[in-house]
């Protein structure tokens, strides 16, 4: 029995239809071509006459001013002037830097152990936890810490106004994450300082290591501005929570999931969150001959899945045609060939991105420009001219997918029997997972058939429903293909879009304005102007799971000047991070005064 899924066949038709089609063709060619003088006539009419009503961009990226705190403007000095203040901040930085917290891709969604022996590759996070009290004795004197599932951190430091009421509206919440990607043994030759040095070059603004750009700046600069805070004995009106997960990297669900539940469950602050702030990526750029700002007010979604492909061993001295690995690739050729569509919509937080460039940008490119003002009828065009540029502009209008692993074969004279291939994906704002696992089911079905293989689709949403998304079946099969996902996949749909324009969005704005064009913040003391757009993320964060705290999730990388993202020689720029503490210290005062003078 078949079924034959989601490919639908082309009937044939009858040499009458043929006629009936050819007859309606011809009077539509009559009626275009009409249309098409008509056209002709106005277009050439609009070109001669003056265009007496100009049309009005299609959308504005106005500005929020620099928003600075109302008082106390030195205490921001020491980041940028205090030398021995800036050298012991960075120690502390790189103190957290030498500390190993890895994540590794077989912890996802396994609960960490109970009782870690010290040699464990979890004594890394408890190590850090102990040097986070050492490190920062006012915060863990001042704000209350809790565990989370024995290595996610929540913070709470309790403002002035809820002390006498039961809840203070709209608390502030900063995220980050413990962990960082593994080092391989095979890349410690590649880098130029030992990746858990955590060195400080001062000379040279860098501290290196695993985690000196992702995220370990955010963490630790979130604690050394309100350290920084305490010790000039400021308090908020309102409550300020951190949140730190400990498997960011691995989809975070037994470290920031946790803490997200237990902020809605236990302390009942479901939607109450005036402004959640996690990490960013390419936050602070140059592009078209300004500098841009990008918060990201949403992320695409993520989907792993996997392949195997059965099929029957013996001696390669006699192979089929085409082996498990031949077929293997056959289906892998299949998917990079039908790459999923590209689109742009204003609804696209990437959409602002282009906006803000073109309308600030001193040399726009002229073909954006021009499209942004038609875009109604120039939004494909637009869409694959922008796809033409990178791929990062490709994706942030297109899910992708990469086949990241295969494996297959034991011996080299033995026919693989089994070959297995897992395939990470990240699923367009514009599209669900629904919608993906259609066009990679459409895109696998014809190789199956055409091979003669069995295929077997597993619906991704539904895995144990029993009934595949798409299946065929064949009596004289010569192998099994199996398209699943594993329960620890956890599919992702793409994330709600915060809206721009808000309280929350203009002290975000108002803040970085302020900070980022001092000349303070800059290697080279030259001040620059900013425009702060919104922007898409590609990958995740911990926020995934923090959907339902707060309507205002945005996403900023606070420190600049950093290098090897995920990569060898990680750095961070120390100049950078000391903007990030900035950053932070200034961010924290505003949302105080500007959402707690309101309430």
């Amino acid at each position: 029995m078949e079924n034959t899924g989601l490919l639908t066949a082309t009937p044939s038709i009858s040499w009458r239809q043929r006629a009936r089609r050819f007859a309606r063709t011809r009077i539509g060619a009559i009626i275009v071509a009409s249309i098409a003088v008509v056209s002709a006539v106005l277009l050439l009419r609009a070109l001669l006459l003056p265009n007496q009503q100009p049309q009005p961009p299609l959308i504005r990226c106005a500005q929020t001013p620099a928003l600075v705190p109302s008082t106390h403007a030195e205490w921001i000095s020491k980041f940028s002037g205090d030398n021995t203040y800036i050298a012991a901040a960075a120690e502390r930085l790189a103190g957290a830097v030498r500390i190993r917290t890895e994540s590794f891709d077989e912890w996802r969604g396994v609960a960490p152990p109970s009782a870690p022996t010290p040699d464990s590759v979890h004594a890394g996070f408890e190590q850090l936890h102990t040097y986070l009290v050492e490190a920062f004795p006012l915060v863990h004197a001042t704000l209350t810490r809790r565990v989370i599932n024995r290595y996610a951190l929540l913070y709470t430091w309790t403002g002035s106004e809820s002390i006498s009421r039961k809840e203070y509206p709209a608390p502030l919440l900063l995220m980050a994450h413990q962990d960082t990607v593994p080092v391989l043994n095979a890349s410690l030759p590649l880098w130029s300082e030992p990746p858990f040095s955590g060195k400080v070059d001062l000379a040279n603004d860098a501290i290196w290591g695993r985690g000196a750009v992702d995220t370990k700046p955010t963490l630790v600069g979130a604690l050394e501005a309100i350290e920084a805070l305490l010790h000039n004995k400021f308090i908020p009106k309102m409550d300020v929570y951190l949140a730190f997960g400990y498997d960011e990297e691995i989809s975070g669900y037994q470290g920031a999931k946790p803490i997200a539940e237990f902020l809605e469950n236990s302390l009942g602050l479901k939607g109450k969150f005036g402004l959640i702030l996690d990490e960013g990526l390419d936050s602070i750029t140059e592009t078209d001959g300004i500098n841009l700002a990008i918060v990201n007010t949403a992320e695409k979604g993520y989907l792993d899945y996997h392949i195997s492909l059965e099929t029957p061993g013996g001696h390669s001295s006699v192979p089929p045609l085409h082996t498990g690995i031949g077929l293997m690739s056959q289906l892998i050729n299949a998917l990079e060939n039908n790459p999923y569509p590209i689109k742009l919509t204003e609804s696209n937080p990437y959409f602002g991105t282009i906006v803000c460039s073109a309308e600030h940008s001193p040399n726009p490119d002229k073909y954006i420009k021009n499209a942004l003002s038609d875009f109604n009828h120039q939004s494909e065009n637009l869409a694959n001219y922008l796809a033409a540029r990178s791929l990062k502009d490709r994706y942030r209008m297109a899910s992708s997918q990469a086949i990241d692993i295969i494996q297959g074969g034991l011996k080299v004279n033995a026919l693989p029997e089994l070959v297995t291939v897992d395939i990470n994906n990240r699923i367009s704002i514009d599209s669900s997972a629904s919608e993906f696992q259609i066009h990679t089911a459409n895109s696998l079905l014809p190789i199956a058939k055409k091979y003669n293989l069995n295929f077997t689709f597993i619906d991704f949403l539904h895995p144990n429903s029993g009934k595949p998304l798409a299946s065929h079946r064949s009596p004289t099969a010569l192998g099994n293909v199996t398209v699943f996902t594993r329960a620890s996949d956890f599919p992702l749909e793409p994330s709600p879009i915060s809206i721009v324009n808000t309280p929350a969005w203009n002290i975000v704005e108002g803040t970085i304005h302020h900070v980022y064009e001092r000349p303070e913040s800059w290697l080279d003391a030259k001040p620059r102007q900013f425009v702060v757009a919104p922007g898409l993320m590609a990958g995740n964060t911990d926020t995934r799971h923090f959907w339902n705290l707060s309507k205002n999730i945005l996403r900023f990388a606070p420190a600049v000047g950093g290098f090897g993202y995920h990569t060898v020689d990680e750095r961070a720029s120390i100049k950078g991070y000391m903007t990030a503490v900035t950053f932070f210290h200034e961010l924290i005062r505003n949302y105080d005064e500007q959402i707690g003078e309101k309430k």
